[in-house]
């Protein structure tokens, strides 16, 4: 039974006679109790990242609470099922420019290499409803997950994704894909919403942990560098691809050696594969907190990226050769 209910901000939170204590997160569709569709203003959320302790789930049959989802909680009301075109929901920057992350109804579950641990870790892929009636869904602040090679450290590209101390280690709610994509900064966002041929827009607040106190420029800093290994990343994987296809396809001994130079290279000069894969550690190095870049990995970041430069070029003059 329930002893007592009070409206804390978006939230209702209830107690009982059993000495428990519920919350019901996002008042919004009770408020708004919407009839035509509608995209339902989005409560401010707060920005604030997990744990940095790494460690693999639990097992599945341990009693656990469940915490509220991760992210902005985005509500809409859809008076009749969505038909014809995709369903899109579409997260863009403070100047209302620059695409941030866009949902589809089309979207397709990615095509990832075997996990080396049980499927019970895994969170299922986003998947954005537009059934008639009330649709719930949440996004986590963060970018599509960068393009990652499970690249070895052995020199080879595994045919497994290796997970050893993942982050989110959660029954059910691990990431299939890490790293993660960056946490965007604190601001103003536009969500939008096209459905049925229409499009609807509502603001998107995100504020910064208070228990964190660091300054915006700090944290701009540290998402223009990481925007920087997310292309970098994005660069090396089409490029491995690329030339490994072209080192399959090629009959001559001393092409095949040129393209190895390109995928794998040495120690001294790394191929875009390692390249991929160090810079992959580097975003997930720079994603352990709020804080401003330190000078050591921005100096290697710009090492690894001037290193990509020249595989690239070389994979460029391999191109015109052909």
């Amino acid at each position: 039974m329930v002893s007592d209910l009070d409206v804390h901000g978006d939230d209702l939170v209830a107690s009982t006679y059993g000495r428990a204590l519920w919350i019901l997160d996002g008042l919004a569709p009770i408020r708004e109790h919407p009839t035509e569709t509608q995209l339902l203003p989005p409560a401010t959320v707060i920005r604030a990242r997990w744990d940095n302790d790494q460690d693999t789930p639990n097992p599945p049959e341990t009693p656990a609470g469940e915490n509220p989802p991760d992210g902005a909680i985005l509500d809409y009301f859809l008076k009749t099922a969505a038909t014809g075109e995709a369903t899109t929901l579409t997260i863009f920057d403070s100047g209302g420019g620059a695409i941030i992350r866009r949902f589809s109804t089309n979207d397709k579950e990615p095509e990832l290499p075997l996990p080396n641990v049980p499927g019970y870790w895994f969170a299922p892929p986003a998947r954005l409803p537009a059934a008639a009636g009330m649709n719930r869904f949440v996004w986590d602040l963060r970018t599509a997950p960068p393009k990652t090679l499970p690249y070895s450290y052995g020199g080879d590209l595994l045919e497994y994704t290796e997970y050893t101390l993942p982050d989110h280690a959660i029954p059910g709610n691990t990431p299939r894909q890490q790293p993660v994509g960056p946490l965007v900064p604190p601001g103003q966002y536009t969500i939008e919403l096209a459905v049925n041929g229409h499009t609807y827009r509502q603001t998107l607040t995100i504020r910064q942990d208070p228990r964190i106190p660091v300054p915006d420029s700090d944290l701009a800093e540290q998402w223009r560098l990481e925007q920087r290994i997310m292309r970098g990343m994005e660069e090396s994987y089409a490029a491995y691809f690329e030339m490994a296809a072209l080192r399959k396809s090629s009959k001559d001994e001393a092409a095949k050696s040129q393209f190895d130079a390109v995928i794998k290279g040495t120690r001294k000069a790394p191929g875009v594969g390692p390249i991929n894969r160090d810079l992959s550690r580097m975003c997930t190095a720079l994603q352990s907190g709020d804080i401003r870049p330190s000078d050591t990995i921005a100096k290697a970041v710009e090492v690894k990226l001037n290193m990509l430069a020249d595989r690239l070029a070389a994979a460029a003059a391999l191109m015109k050769r052909r």
